[in-house]
């Protein structure tokens, strides 16, 4: 299309103006964009979760879990439904599967909202109302812990005053407080006087409810004006609870509260405990909005703390943990240093193969393509973030490919003595559609993983969205600006640089662009006259590496089938090695800046004998050098999976966060180090029954690598085959950390009641039930407000009463006819165990089994492979007891499923742009010939740098699909044009070969100089991006 150029190259100061807009609006994009690790992933998930205070996990489950389940099913879209039950709370998780045909996340939520709207009249009376909502991968950006020795209260009290400080702040979305408790009021009756007055509890909850009530009369009007009549009589404190009446005679004797009972002002009984650094604390979990910069919030968050300090009460102290800041500017200063280092090889290696003033020209692209792809990030709402960083450093030598096939094609004319001009143009125009294919066939093996499924697909699909906006932009500066800086540049063999042209010519040809940059041009013109003297300019060795590739080309293509064969065998040999060698690992990292240590103590214990044993290993986590750790997070009575990123609770449970230092202060010593030295040295500590070691997968939430739901009706067959997996594990080398996730629960009293007994004395065994329930758990009378927190009161037993059979044996309870009958009269009670935790998988109970592995042994797919081979999917002992292999196992079949999918697409529209452009069904396929020697060099670079083949390196796979066959597609059409000159097919060959061999390996090399600072780790790296670089390159 020589008009098209003809058109830029004569239109200059559009075109430059052009430039210099597009350059200065990237450069300011930059600045703006915001700035996190990892993009916001919308996960297709779905919680509905509901509240039933002080159930068992057995009654939950009968009484909700299951109904909810029943109904929820019936909603279309609805892939998987798996469910967690615990004391007093029931947590269904829908995972949601999209579709063309009108199934979107938010119809899904909204059938699933309708459906527990049908079934909630049918839910327990004292069960909350059910919450449907989404769930959002939004892991908090950092902890502001406030700690000291005071009340409570104050300490509370603080924690609200900071959470309102902090939630101003721009940026900020939510703020959870971990460790706080809500404020109640009990009121602890003793039982021998409350039987003495003829009471029970339930009359005494009526009579406290009664008592707080804030009801409207009516409406009084006068002559002039209208009055609302209101009965207020809120309780304000403990005192006003001690005056209720709750018996009275004719006689005027009054049984009040304070008669029978010990009412506490006081907090609920402590479910979950915070502490940081070895002392009680409440922490501030602050979450950010997506799209919003996490270092911006970091720096206002402490900014405004400090300006706080001072208003603090005396004695409560501030202290930051889980901080993400600094792995967010750490590891985009990494991706800056190594994408700055790339341009400058980049830049070496154009002028290593051209002359100065064609070197610069073409690597003026970069900086216009890079910042066309910043603006671009912009408008589609993409942040700074690891993997958008990756995919600029990526695509970094890519950039310059297009304008190395113009400028070295427009410097054949200029050697031949055609004036600049007219060779900008010709130039540009002989290649503009082979151009145009290869930047299509590599836009077109990045654009099918826009359209991958599943978390995996999501997590990486802002590497193509901005491979294809920078290659876009390169391809706009190769065919409208490259040339019209090639027109005023260039000069033929008499040409004497513009840098050193009289002020008249000056004048006559400005260069507009150029003269902007002229101090640097004429640094760089030296340099480059200094460097053509030298023994390494292309001047003294290019000539002879053409010659000597052409003698090789000759004897290659005269015994053509034995060059074919060797290169079957060469591949045949490194596939049969890789088979049996190579390892598939779903992600690697060894970047670990957070580990998180889970404990368990025996079911049933107490919330502070569990905290006591967590203080042992925070003893033990204080020896370590004070380089080692920034900060130490216990939470007592919750447990966060990072696995599955779910909350599991417990008295008996506790996670200790291990805050690692920054890298720097320990250098030479990995994350990856100080957990294995933790884990080997951990004194034993025998009130802990089980200990596990968490690390972020570095990479989107999955599972643990091992995972095996072992499904069925009953426990009574699950328990024992679940055993013999863990046994089987236990065996295999290079499995750790082997568990599963079914629990049995606290020590019980299981009460039998004789219902005909219970019928005949005029009971009913709800009745019966509620009343041990309030006299043991607690039963909520009413609630009132108080310092705009809502404060609820309790009626139960004092816990000296809550913790012996006998004094189940001693409670009455009021029959139909008003009397109080005696618990022995009807029923009969003796310790027992339940389950404390009931995990269902599509509507049928599971225990699943997981375990984490060494990779220097074996790999989680090599694991799932023995399990597979060994159990199948339906057990031999009991067909209807299924095996599902789920967690990392599942997440990998997906991601792979969708790399196929995406690499079919790929090389179909790669073939179809190809045979497009040479009109050809046969000629695309000799092009895409290349494409299995790519992917044998990925093979092979995976080996020699001993890393796994994963999803990471699988990525980088596809998208090579469309680089190699770029250069296939210049050199064949310059054959193709030697055949109409009438060239043959030996010659035409030769020729081609040897005059885009210069472009073909400068091309070639800038795409690895781009990604080599990275791969190398010559100013750090990542490894969770490595694999994709070893792929590329």
């Amino acid at each position: 299309m020589y008009a098209i150029s003809k058109f830029s190259v004569t239109h200059p100061v559009l075109v430059n103006l052009l430039t210099v807009v597009i350059v200065l609006v990237g450069t300011i994009t930059f600045f703006l964009l915001p700035r996190e690790i990892f993009p916001y992933v919308s996960t297709d998930v779905i919680f509905v979760e509901t509240l039933n205070p002080r159930a068992s996990a057995d009654e939950v489950e009968k009484s909700i879990t299951v109904l909810l389940e029943e109904e929820i099913s019936e909603v279309r879209g609805i892939k998987k439904m798996h469910s967690t039950t615990v004391e007093g709370r029931s947590v269904i998780i829908l995972d949601v599967e999209t579709d063309n045909m009108g199934v979107t996340l938010d119809k899904v939520r909204r059938d699933v909202e309708t459906q527990v709207e049908e079934v909630t009249p049918d839910l327990p009376l004292e069960a909350e109302k059910p919450i449907v909502r989404e769930f959002v991968f939004d892991v908090p950006i950092m902890g502001v812990s406030i700690s000291g020795a005071v009340d409570e209260h104050i300490l509370k009290e603080t924690a609200h005053f900071l959470k309102d400080e902090i939630k101003k702040i721009p940026g900020v979305s939510d703020i959870n407080l971990i460790g706080e408790r809500d404020e109640e009021i009990w009121v602890e009756i003793d039982p021998l006087r409350l039987y003495g007055y003829g009471l029970t509890l339930e009359d005494v909850r009526n009579a406290v409810a009664m008592g707080g009530l804030d009801l409207a009369a009516g409406l009084a009007r006068g002559t002039e004006q209208e009055f609302i009549v209101r009965t207020k009589e809120l309780y304000t404190n403990a005192d006003d609870l001690n005056r209720v009446v709750l018996k009275a005679n004719r006689e005027g004797g009054r049984v009040l509260v304070q008669d029978i009972a010990d009412v506490k002002d006081t907090f609920e009984e402590a479910t979950t405990l915070g502490r940081v650094n070895g002392e009680r604390s409440i922490t501030l979990d602050i979450k950010q909005r997506p799209g919003s910069d996490t270092l911006k919030i970091t720096r206002d968050v402490k900014e405004r703390l400090a300006e706080l300090e001072d208003d603090l009460p005396y004695g409560i102290s501030a202290s930051y943990n889980r901080e993400i800041a600094f792995m967010v500017r750490e590891r985009l200063e990494l991706l800056t240093r190594n994408g700055l280092l790339g341009l400058v090889l980049c830049l070496a290696l154009l002028r290593f193969f051209l002359s100065g003033r064609m070197a610069m020209i073409t690597g003026l692209g970069i900086p216009f393509a890079l910042m066309g792809g910043l603006i671009f990030m912009k408008f589609m709402g993409i942040s700074l973030n690891m993997i958008s960083m990756f995919s600029l450093i990526m695509v970094l030598g890519m950039l310059v490919d297009d304008g190395i096939v113009v400028a070295e094609n427009t410097h054949r004319y200029l050697e031949k003595g055609i004036d600049p001009l007219t060779a900008a143009i010709r130039g540009s125009g002989e290649v503009f559609w082979s151009v145009i294919a290869a930047v299509a066939t590599t836009i077109t093996a990045f654009a099918p993983m826009l359209f991958m499924s599943g978390i995996m697909g999501k997590f990486c699909r802002q590497i193509p969205m901005v491979v294809i906006f920078a290659l876009l932009a390169s391809l706009v500066e190769a065919l409208l600006v490259l040339p019209v800086h090639l027109a005023e540049w260039s000069k033929p063999n008499n040409w004497k640089g513009i840098w050193r042209r009289e002020p008249e010519e000056m004048k006559k040809n400005p260069g507009f662009v150029m003269r902007a940059v002229a101090p640097v041009g004429a640094l760089w013109q030296y340099s480059g006259e200094l460097f053509d003297r030298s023994p390494i300019s292309p001047n003294f060795w290019f000539r002879p590496l053409l010659r000597g590739y052409t003698r090789f080309l000759v004897v290659a293509l005269r015994y053509r089938y034995i060059s074919l064969l060797m290169a079957f065998m060469v591949a045949g040999g490194i596939i049969t090695f890789a088979k049996f060698h190579l390892k598939f690992e779903l992600f690697k990292n060894d970047d670990i800046p957070v580990f998180f240590i889970n404990v368990e103590t025996p079911p049933g214990t107490r919330l502070e004998e569990t905290e006591k044993s967590m203080v042992k290993i925070e003893n033990y986590l204080k020896t370590l050098p004070d380089n080692y750790i920034d900060a130490i997070i216990s939470r007592v009575g919750v447990m966060e999976d990072m696995s599955t990123m779910t909350m599991n609770f417990g008295s008996y449970r506790g996670q200790i966060i291990v805050d690692l230092s920054e890298a720097g202060e320990r250098p030479g010593l990995s994350g990856q180090d100080i957990l294995d030295e933790v884990r080997d040295n951990m004194p034993e500590i025998p009130e802990i029954v089980k200990t596990e070691y968490q690390v972020d997968s570095g990479g989107p939430p999955t599972g643990s690598p091992v995972n095996l739901r072992v499904s069925g009706e009953d426990y009574e067959k699950l328990i024992p085959i679940a055993k013999e997996v863990k046994q089987y594990l236990e065996t295999v080398n290079g499995v750790k950390d082997i568990k599963d996730d079914f629990e049995w629960g606290k020590e019980e009293f299981q009460i039998d009641i004789d219902r005909k007994k219970a019928s005949d004395l005029g009971l009913d065994v709800a009745s019966v039930a509620k009343e041990v329930r309030n006299a043991f758990a607690g039963g909520l009378a009413t609630t009132f407000t108080r310092s705009r927190e809502e404060v609820e009161i309790h009626v139960k037993f004092p816990v000296e009463y809550r913790t012996s059979l006998e004094n189940i044996r001693l409670m009455k309870f009021r029959n139909k006819d008003g009397d109080l009958v005696p618990f022995k009269n009807f029923a009969q009670v003796a310790y027992g165990q339940g389950i404390s935790v009931i995990h269902r998988w599509n509507q049928r109970k599971t225990i699943t089994v997981s375990a984490d592995v060494d990779t220097d042994i074996l790999t989680s797919t090599e694991v799932n492979q023995m399990l597979m081979g060994r159990y199948g999917f339906r057990s031999s002992k009991d067909p209807s007891i299924t095996f599902d292999y789920a967690g990392e196992n599942e997440d990998t079949q997906e991601a792979m499923t969708s790399l196929k999918l995406a690499f079919i697409p790929a090389m179909f529209l790669n073939y179809t742009i190809i045979a497009t452009v040479f009109n050809s069904f046969i000629q695309p396929l000799v092009v895409m010939s290349a494409i299995p020697l790519a992917l044998l060099g990925v093979v092979i670079g995976l080996m020699v740098h001993g890393e796994p083949m994963g999803f990471m390196a699988m990525l980088g796979a596809v998208a090579l699909v469309g680089i190699v066959v770029n250069d296939s597609i210049i050199l064949l059409d310059f054959v193709n044009k030697a055949r109409l000159r009438g060239m043959s097919r030996w010659h035409s060959l030769l020729w081609a070969s040897k005059t885009r061999v210069r472009p073909i390996v400068l091309t070639t090399l800038t795409t690895i100089g781009g990604l080599m600072p990275m791969l190398t780790g010559l100013t750090g790296t990542s490894t969770f991006l490595v694999p994709m670089a070893i792929s590329l390159v």
